[in-house]
């Protein structure tokens, strides 16, 4: 049975449960939705689709929070066999619009207070912004309401459809600096689903919260595959460890999934509390997005009286590649067993498997492996082998058992806090200061952040000898004038030269190398 009939037939069964509870932003009562209720949202939905014009191949873009409103479009153009298009609502707004462009999008369905804060998008000359609120339960309820149009005949034969066509297009940070489209299909999601609950004990009785962003690949898996198993899903729309607790607490919640980040903080407020608040319930973790580090992984079992299952994974991946599950045994330092249906080898340069214990580029293959990048075949054919590996860009070792070990990255993107950062748009607003002769951004090893974002940069000789050079704190704020939040630097160093190779290419690595532990914090 396909994905999406799969989905179908569990929201059609006669179950009174809540599937989804939903806490909003202002902090009102959450709103429970069964399965039926939320079909009868889907209706709704697929009707406004249709009169539209949205059938099979439209790709349609998602700017939305935590909310059943996700679901209900994603579903609901599922339904139609149209693309989903999830777009990172914290990305830059030249990024953003770039997602659009390189999409092809026509429409976008958001809610209205990112609307509001995303003037890019109303102004668009060729954008139709299908706006959601749901501020209450009333507002929620007429979002997607059906009308009179005659529904489609939906049935498990009527919705088999083709598992390998594009799904999903979910856009990821590249070392090029542009995003990049990875084409997933329902069978890619599918596949990863089957073969994270085949390891994971996972079911009708759990309660998961999910605060983990839904347009992140990492979130939308877990997310479906929660409704997929007949578990209730509890949506936080943005992280707030607060509500997250209180969430926990009211819901009884069985599984918390987080990036180590966000785990750090949560503990934080849960040390704080006097007496702290006990999630008795609770059955384990899950953490993913970044490396965990050890101390904090030993916190979250001490602090939240729990195990915690740590996953490996990419976006190519849809995303999960290996899992390291204290429930079936699990091993320090590495990131566990690849998934039943994932095949994992360790290659040199040249693309040979390389003997257990030796340090080579990780390569996975399975159905979980992306269709391709969207229009950038050379991109795909550089990722993708002809017998279906995909190149993972990092750098890893199987023992002898098949555990997977983790030891780096051949390419620069940055990893904080479970974001994936290109280098790019931080050099090149340093390189917009007429004081700055080169930059380069790195990523430093960070234990609560698992990096952090280092930049290094030379001035010009005219600056170097000049009364007025620019000292940290000013190119620290030159960079906060120019960028979003989440590319800010954590710190900044002022050299007379960054070291270059005999080809002028400046040399990350040694800089990684040299100021790995002696770099002060900005």
């Amino acid at each position: 049975m396909s994905f999406i009939a799969r989905l179908y037939q569990r929201l059609s069964e006669p179950d009174p449960r809540p599937l989804l509870i939903e806490y909003g932003l202002d902090g009102c009562e959450p709103i429970q939705w069964s399965g039926n209720r939320l079909l009868h949202e889907i209706q709704g939905a697929v009707q406004l689709f249709r009169r539209l014009g949205i059938g099979p191949s439209e790709r349609v873009g998602l700017v939305l929070l935590n909310q059943k409103e996700f679901f209900v479009s994603l579903f609901a153009l599922r339904l139609l066999r149209a693309v989903v298009v999830p777009i990172n609502c914290q990305m830059l707004p030249q990024d953003i619009g770039y997602v659009i462009q390189d999409a092809g999008l026509k429409h976008v369905v958001v809610c209205s207070p990112l609307l509001e804060k995303m003037p890019m998008l109303k102004n668009h000359p060729n954008l139709n912004c299908i706006i959601t609120g749901a501020v209450d339960e009333a507002e929620a309820e007429a979002a997607f309401a059906p009308d009179q149009t005659p529904m489609p005949d939906f049935t498990p034969t009527t919705l088999q459809g083709d598992t390998d066509e594009l799904a999903f297009l979910v856009y990821t940070s590249g070392t090029s600096g542009h995003p990049k489209g990875v084409m997933l299909s329902e069978g890619n999601l599918l596949a990863n689903i089957d073969g994270f609950v085949q390891v994971v004990d996972f079911g009708p009785d759990d309660r998961m919260v999910l605060a983990l962003p839904l347009f992140h690949v990492y979130g939308l898996i877990l997310g479906l595959a929660g409704l997929l198993a007949g578990a209730q899903i509890t949506l936080i729309p943005n992280f707030s460890p607060k509500t997250i607790v209180e969430a926990m607490a009211a819901q009884q919640v069985t599984i918390l999934p987080l990036v180590p980040t966000l785990f750090g903080t949560l503990l934080k407020l849960v040390t704080r509390q006097t007496p702290p608040t006990r999630f008795g319930q609770l059955r384990f973790c899950v953490s993913g997005g970044a490396s965990l580090p050890e101390a904090l992984l030993a916190q979250i079992e001490s602090v939240l009286s729990t195990t915690v299952i740590e996953g490996y994974g990419l976006t190519e991946t849809s995303p999960v590649i290996a899992v390291n599950c204290p429930l079936h045994g699990s091993i320090p330092g590495c990131v566990g067993k690849p998934l039943p249906n994932v095949l994992v080898q360790i290659t040199n340069d040249s693309g040979q498997p390389l003997p257990p214990n030796t340090e080579g580029e990780v390569w996975a293959k399975g159905g979980n492996v992306m269709l391709g990048y969207y229009n950038l075949p050379e991109a795909t054919a550089d990722t993708l082998t002809k017998d279906g590996w995909l190149k993972t860009g990092d750098l890893g070792h199987l023992d002898e058992a098949g555990h997977l070990f983790i030891t780096g990255r051949k390419k620069d993107l940055i990893i904080k806090a479970g974001e994936n950062i290109s280098p790019r748009p931080i050099e090149e607003a340093l390189h917009q200061h007429p004081a700055v002769a080169e930059a380069a951004a790195v990523g430093l090893p960070d234990d609560r952040l698992g990096e952090r974002i280092a930049v290094f940069v030379s001035l010009t000789e005219t600056a170097q000898t000049g009364p007025d050079a620019p000292d940290t704190k000013a190119l620290l704020q030159h960079c906060r004038d120019m960028l979003n939040p989440t590319y800010l630097p954590d710190e900044l160093v002022i050299l007379d030269e960054l070291p270059k190779n005999p080809a002028g290419k400046i040399l990350k690595k040694l800089l990684r190398q040299q100021h790995a532990t002696k770099a002060g914090r900005a």
